[in-house]
């Protein structure tokens, strides 16, 4: 049973001000596409927005808005007359753009190694320490997966590039669903924070190469093994 929430992001450390209450149209929207990249909503299909203003109990006005979002990343699409269908697009294709995030996301970390003041690094730390504890205290892959989000984000921004920023963001709805559903699974906890760990490791020493490395091979692990593990 998919749920939205009112809840407010944890605000007790200062970068994840950067991150409000997620819109209700926000989640619809990352709950189709989930349902999209896991099949349960197959190419050529045809989507009602009736149907999820009944099935998460809201108007269709952010159901309407939702369906834009995904719209203008070519996940639907609306035929006049007809009605609003899921895209053809596979998984192959998904995958080729979170390795497109990956290579952005790695540029991040690089630029975020030679950038970065000792201060944000440890506020970066102190990120990585909270999901740790979170881990050990088996907290739900949800609040797991907004917590990683915040640390992938403040990591951008120590790249002092907000153009990269900007182009990151523009790829990064699909991964975050594949992040999101990696994180559903207990396995992946643990394994995502050592990368992460390592990746924050080489920024702390400056190692800018092994740092964009690392980036990139942890973002494309994590989605092939959404891909894969059901196989």
């Amino acid at each position: 049973m998919w749920k939205l929430s009112n809840r407010r992001n944890d605000m007790s450390t200062e970068p994840e001000s950067r991150l409000n209450v997620i819109p209700i149209r926000d989640q619809i929207a990352n709950i189709i596409r989930k349902m999209i990249l896991t099949g349960e909503l197959k190419g050529g299909e045809l989507i009602r927005e009736r149907h999820f203003s009944e099935l998460f109990n809201v108007s269709t006005t952010p159901v309407k808005e939702a369906f834009r979002i995904l719209q203008a990343e070519g996940l639907i699409y609306t035929k006049p007359r007809s009605g609003t269908y899921v895209s053809d697009i596979s998984v192959e294709t998904m995958l080729q753009i979170i390795y497109m995030r990956s290579a952005l996301d790695g540029v991040a970390a690089y630029f975020a190694a030679l950038l970065a003041t000792d201060e944000d690094i440890a506020c970066l730390g102190k990120i990585l320490d909270e999901i740790g504890k979170m881990i050990e205290q088996k907290a739900s892959g949800e609040e797991i997966s907004e917590k990683n989000a915040v640390f992938h984000e403040e990591l951008r921004h120590l790249a002092q590039n907000d153009y990269l920023v900007t182009l990151i963001h523009n790829v990064n709805a699909i991964d975050a669903a594949f992040r999101s559903l990696a994180l559903h699974k207990p396995v992946e906890h643990p394994r995502s924070h050592c990368e992460h760990v390592a990746i924050y490791e080489a920024i702390k020493a400056r190692d800018a190469n092994k740092a964009e490395c690392l980036m990139q091979e942890h973002i494309r692990r994590v989605a092939n093994f959404v891909v894969n593990e059901d196989k």
